[in-house]
Order: C-alpha cells, then structure tokens, then sequence
C-alpha cells in the first residue's frame, strides 16, 4: 500500500513539490487516516483515493461474505419448512357413533421446521406413495385448503357441469315436444282447412247445378270444359264474394284472388267477360291464345 501511495504521490497531477505536507497512517486493523497541510486541492485527491480503496475493500469482503452465506445456505437447506426429518405410515382404527370399527392408514410427515402434517385413507384403499404424495401437497398448501381444491375439481365442479347437462338436455326436449306438439297442430289445421275447402266446393258445385246446369261431377279435365272453355270467344263469368275474411274473386266458380269465403259467402258483385278478354289482360299474345285453347281442347281426363 505503501508502495502504491509513493507512486500516487509521484504523477504529475498531484505532485505539490512538496511531500512532508502529507501524512498517511496504515495501521493494522484500523482504516487509514490522512493528515493534510498541503493545498486544498491535494487534500481532495488523497481523499478520493483513500475513499476508493476502502470501497474497493469492503466491497471484496461483503462479496465473500455473500458467497458463502449462499453455499452455506445450500448446504443446510434454506427452506426448512420443506425439509422432511420424520415420516410414519401406520394403521389407525375408528369408531362410528354406531361402534362400528373403520381401520384407517394414517401418513405422518415431520418437517424440521417443527411442524407436522398427517393424511388418512381406508385401508382397503390405502397405498403408500399416495399417502406421502397427499400429505406433502397438504403440507406445501398450508392445511386443507389442499382439501378444498380436491373436493372442488373431483366432486363441486362435475356435480355443477353434470347438472347443466341435464337442464341443457331437458330445455331441447321441450323444444323439441313444443315443435312436435305445433307440428301436429298445423296438420291439423290443414286436414281441417282441406276439409272446408272441399265443403266449399260442393257447395259451389251444387249451387252451380242448381242455377246454372252445370253437372255436379264438373272439373276442369271434364268434357264440359272442352266444350265451354276452348275458344277465344267463350264467355267467362266473374264474381265478387263476400265472406267473413272479406272478399274474393271467383271466376268460373273457382277463387283467384282474396280469402275464402268461409260458409259460401254472399254474391256482391256479377260480371261477364271472355278468354280472350282474359288473356289479353294477361298480356298473353293472340297467337298464344289460339295455342292454350287449341291445347285446352285436346284435354282429356
């Protein structure tokens, strides 16, 4: 250190001329003292120096230090907590209220921190890796919250999911007999609506017989309509009717537009016209009426 300080004293940004006006004290054991009398500026540099290799020192004694805190800590288990010192698996027997006997494998883990863990299991289901396995988790979860966790993921959870299931399964059946029911509904109804539809027209049909001749086994693929709808120039009848829906238009004794008229409905309205007239509304070309009459004509049932 000496040594090091002569040379200090000796570069050319500290030299004063004058050496005697420093003194440095390194005395065993004890951090080194400076007496100055030289200029101020001197007095700030050994300083600096000083300061630095007392940092410089300490700094290597804590580092050492450190080390080996760390290795010693290594060495000796920094955790007790975790360190096991003991372990027992024996069988313990208890009683029910009833005096029933239940012999139980108890495992017992003693952990150098002074505290205790244990875990039982029936010992027809006892095994010995699963005790210390469990009783360590618990150990390592601080009491049984291990327990808590178990029963939550093993037991509550798929109790829980199971019965959404279920009410999931029970809402699409409903759907499904709400679907079917209304299913049977439509059908229903449109087995009833046919029915009316057909009452309707033998009713229309016998009116038709009754005021105008016409034959009551009257359809459009009949020989009647060869011989009545095939030209150009047949007429055509055109009533309005009234009915508890409103009104519609029927031409020729069958409904084209507006609802039906529920129970036969009331005449309002009478007009004639013919196929032509008719087509022609249609924007249906002369040639294309010759073509649909001609066609009409060689109808057959």
């Amino acid at each position: 250190m000496n040594d090091f300080l002569f040379d200090f004293w000796n570069t050319g940004s500290h030299n004063t001329g004058d050496r005697n006006d420093v003194s440095v004290d390194f005395s065993p054991g004890v951090s080194p003292t400076v007496t100055l009398t030289a200029t101020r500026e001197l007095t700030k540099d050994v300083a600096d120096l000083i300061a630095e290799i007392n940092g410089i020192k300490n700094y290597n004694s804590e580092s050492l230090k450190s080390i080996l805190n760390r290795k010693d800590n290594k060495m000796n288990n920094a955790n007790p907590h975790m360190d096991i010192v003991d372990y027992t698996y024996t069988p313990v027997d208890k009683y029910d209220d009833r005096g029933n006997k239940t012999t139980y494998m108890k495992t017992t883990l003693s952990f150098r921190d002074n505290t205790e863990t244990s875990v039982l299991c029936p010992v027809d289901k006892a095994d010995k890796y699963y005790g210390f396995y469990a009783c360590y988790a618990k150990h390592i979860a601080g009491g049984n919250k291990i327990n808590d966790e178990a029963e939550y993921w093993i037991e509550t959870l798929p109790k829980k999911l199971e019965k959404e299931r279920l009410a999931e399964e029970k809402t699409l059946a409903e759907e499904k007999k709400i679907e079917e029911r209304d299913k049977k509904r439509r059908e229903k109804k449109r087995v009833r609506m046919e029915a009316i539809r057909r009452k309707e027209a033998y009713d229309a049909a016998k009116l038709a017989n009754e005021k105008y001749g016409i034959p009551m086994e009257f359809t459009y693929k009949n020989d009647w309509m060869k011989e009545h709808i095939m030209n150009r120039e047949d007429r055509v009848e055109i009533e309005i009717l009234h009915g508890v829906e409103g009104n519609c238009v029927v031409i020729n004794n069958r409904r084209v537009a507006g609802n039906k008229p529920w129970g036969g409905g009331s005449i309002i309205g009478e007009y004639k016209s013919t196929v032509e007239d008719i087509f022609k509304a249609l924007h249906i070309s002369s040639d294309k009426i010759d073509e649909i009459c001609k066609e009409l004509s060689s109808y057959e049932d």
